[in-house]
């Protein structure tokens, strides 16, 4: 199948950012181009397609994992999800469902977003690990007293 240039849908967008980036990351797997410099990165190669719509908007890779392989390379996106697991793990660990289902979930979306380019990510992410933070303190003071809770905190 062929792209369609003069589609503006959200979805082709997407395809012809991730197309895009992976062709930017085959360039240079290992250690990326730097971050910070993924954005001009992507224009220009926009820009060399003729893309003028999405250089013009500057979009993103709209996938995390792209963007941080783009930016960081193999390594990067090792590290991304060595986190990832890592999260989920503990969540799992010290029966935190809420925290796992955060996990699970800023994971999907990570597909279709590069969240971590988005404010509002990161000021919601930042609010969430004050909620589990709080919980988990939480917790440990009821084990500390010999009063844990049978049931997850919620």
């Amino acid at each position: 199948t062929t792209l369609n240039l003069n589609s503006k849908s959200s979805s082709s967008v997407r395809i012809y950012a991730w197309v895009t980036s992976l062709e930017l990351i085959k360039k240079k797997p290992l250690i990326g181009h730097g971050t910070g410099s993924e954005k001009s990165v992507l224009k220009n190669s926009y820009l060399d397609k003729e893309f003028y719509f999405l250089a013009k908007r500057e979009i993103n890779a709209h996938n995390q994992y792209l963007q941080t392989t783009l930016a960081l390379g193999i390594i990067g996106l090792l590290f991304l999800i060595i986190i990832l697991c890592g999260a989920f793990i503990f969540s799992i660990k010290y029966n935190y469902p809420l925290f796992y289902l955060f996990i699970i979930i800023t994971s999907i979306n990570f597909v279709t977003e590069s969240m971590f380019h988005l404010w509002k990510f990161v000021r919601a992410s930042g609010t969430d690990s004050q909620f589990f933070r709080h919980a988990f303190h939480t917790r440990q003071a009821e084990a500390a007293w010999g009063q844990q809770r049978q049931q997850p905190v919620w």
